[in-house]
């Protein structure tokens, strides 16, 4: 990793990256035959760094020709997007803490803050669910996609069950409701 967290693998990176490609690719489709627009917000990892920006840098190339596909993928470590009435703030979690992006949310946002009646956050990297109220922003931390076990989870105690977790949100009544999936 670009952090230097020693890692194992069962497969070497270039077969790794591949089916890593694949299953955003049939991820993305999926999206595009439900729905009118999508858009793929990338945010930077701390362990990922280089792998996360290829991946993105070929998903949009990939997908270029789609016209109603979007990608955001700046380098910013915390975006923002408003769907409706609904303000969403995004960051990998690593560095900043639930209370300052909660302080920084509506800064950050100003422009759109007041077209909003619903506030979220999400965000990952602790591997585990966390969900809290923040004095009206509804803060997330998602559980990790896999259920493999680092020394470094060992080491703090966390148990890693993977799980994805999707959330849907009403234009008018922001986040109806949560899904999660066992891994």
């Amino acid at each position: 990793t670009t952090k230097g967290t020693p890692q194992s693998n069962l497969f070497t990176y270039e077969d790794s990256f591949e089916r890593i490609s694949k299953n955003e690719i049939t991820v993305i489709n999926f999206l595009l035959e439900k729905a009118q627009n999508v858009e793929v917000v990338y945010i930077p990892g701390n362990h990922d760094h280089f792998v996360g920006w290829h991946l993105i840098q070929f998903l949009s190339a990939y997908f270029r020709n789609q016209k109603n596909l979007t990608f955001d993928i700046s380098q910013k470590a915390t975006k923002y997007k408003r769907y409706q009435n609904t303000a969403l703030q995004f960051n990998h979690g690593d560095v900043l803490k639930a209370e300052k992006l909660a302080q920084l949310f509506p800064m950050d946002f100003k422009e759109e803050w007041s077209k909003c009646d619903h506030f979220v956050s999400l965000v990952g990297d602790k591997h585990h669910e966390v969900a809290k109220d923040l004095n009206g922003i509804k803060f997330y931390q998602l559980p990790a996609l896999s259920s493999s076990k680092s020394t470094w989870d060992d080491k703090q105690g966390f148990s890693c069950k993977g799980e994805m977790m999707a959330f849907l949100i009403s234009e008018k009544d922001g986040i109806t409701d949560i899904y999660h999936e066992k891994i």
